[in-house]
């Protein structure tokens, strides 16, 4: 991976960062596709997400890890952890 690249996820990482929790899909080879918006291979796709893996872990956020599941079911998911963590905030008084 280019050391440009990397740099450049750094720096929005920093940027934009605007939530600790990060979901997080590594590359699904099942439904994996190239085409003119995604020109990586899916070998290419594979180091692009570890690049971004690290470097959120880097930079201290939280990874959640979405199971290779169908859309919908993904919507459930992350919509019942959002509920459990704002749950958790409540009981912290985070908020």
């Amino acid at each position: 991976m280019d050391s440009r690249i990397r740099l450049i996820l750094v720096d929005n990482a920093k940027k934009y960062r605007y939530f600790s929790v990060v979901f997080i899909l590594p590359p699904w080879e099942g439904i994996y596709r190239q085409d003119t918006i995604r020109v990586a291979s899916f070998a290419e796709a594979c180091q692009i997400h570890e690049v971004i893996r690290k470097t959120y872990q880097k930079l201290e956020y939280q990874l959640v890890g979405l199971p290779s599941i169908s859309i919908p079911e993904r919507v459930v998911f992350i919509l019942e952890y959002l509920t459990q963590l704002n749950y958790e905030f409540i009981k912290k008084k985070v908020f």
